[in-house]
């Protein structure tokens, strides 16, 4: 019964900050964090002898509550930075959901792929895959594409052997 109170007290600013990443909006993200507890209290409260890292438990939740809950202000203003594009917030909305929980995931958690496709319940490759898309979309975001940029180097070398 110590995982469903104290245990879970060290994870509850990780899991707020993972929630920003997903909804951007502190107050829902507060909102999600809150529901995402309940869940684990309860899933922890039926099964007392639950081995598990709590860590994947509490973010698996949050997960799973993020599709749960509507959310109840969907004309909410938009997070401060948002107007800046060269925030982090705009980048992020340049992501897809499972993008940036992925991402908050594996990079901002530090979980491994396989954890993290159990917590997302897909396959671990990909979460590879979507991982390597949303550091791909979050690069080109931050500097602007050139002709070089998707040139392959092979064009490039025959270009400069060929004079062009």
């Amino acid at each position: 019964m110590e995982k469903c109170g104290n245990g879970l007290l060290p994870h509850i600013p990780r899991m707020r900050r993972l929630a920003r990443i997903m909804v951007s909006d502190s107050e829902f993200a507060d909102d999600l964090v809150a529901a995402a507890l309940a869940k684990a209290v309860a899933t922890l409260r039926l099964n007392p002898d639950y081995q598990g890292d709590v860590r994947v438990l509490l973010f698996g939740c949050l997960h799973d509550v993020s599709f749960e809950l509507n959310d109840p202000a969907p004309d909410r203003p938009e997070p401060s930075g948002a107007g800046d594009p060269s925030s982090l917030a705009a980048h992020l909305e340049l992501l897809t959901p499972l993008e940036r929980l992925s991402l908050g995931l594996v990079v901002t958690e530090a979980l491994s792929y396989e954890a993290a496709a159990g917590i997302l319940g897909i396959g671990v490759d990909d979460v590879r895959l979507t991982v390597s898309r949303a550091r791909a979309t979050l690069l080109l975001a931050q500097k602007p594409a050139t002709k070089e940029t998707y040139a392959p180097p092979m064009l490039v070398a025959n270009a400069a052997v060929v004079g062009g």
